[in-house]
């Protein structure tokens, strides 16, 4: 999946979204986007809530009892060492 990147630089004194980042198939729903002052910075939002987003499924996966317990903590484990992710 690629990582699509522009530079915004919308006219606002605020400097913290002047990147955008999202993947090619994104979705529009917001969510799917990462903002920041750099391109790195934009790509570690989206990472962050990429990371974010699965950690919420696996949660109602485990609650609705579709996974175990242990996958459950495992899969938190792993996921939460993602700090970022290098594209």
């Amino acid at each position: 999946m690629k990582i699509i990147t522009s530079f915004v630089h919308p006219p606002i004194p605020y400097r913290g979204s002047d990147w955008c980042a999202y993947l090619e198939s994104k979705v529009e729903d917001g969510r799917s986007y990462g903002w920041g002052e750099t391109e790195e910075d934009a790509k570690a939002d989206l990472g962050s809530k990429i990371v974010d987003r699965v950690a919420d499924r696996l949660f109602e996966m485990a609650e609705q009892h579709l996974i175990e317990p242990e996958v459950y903590e495992e899969c938190q484990h792993d996921l939460f060492g993602l700090t970022y992710v290098p594209w």
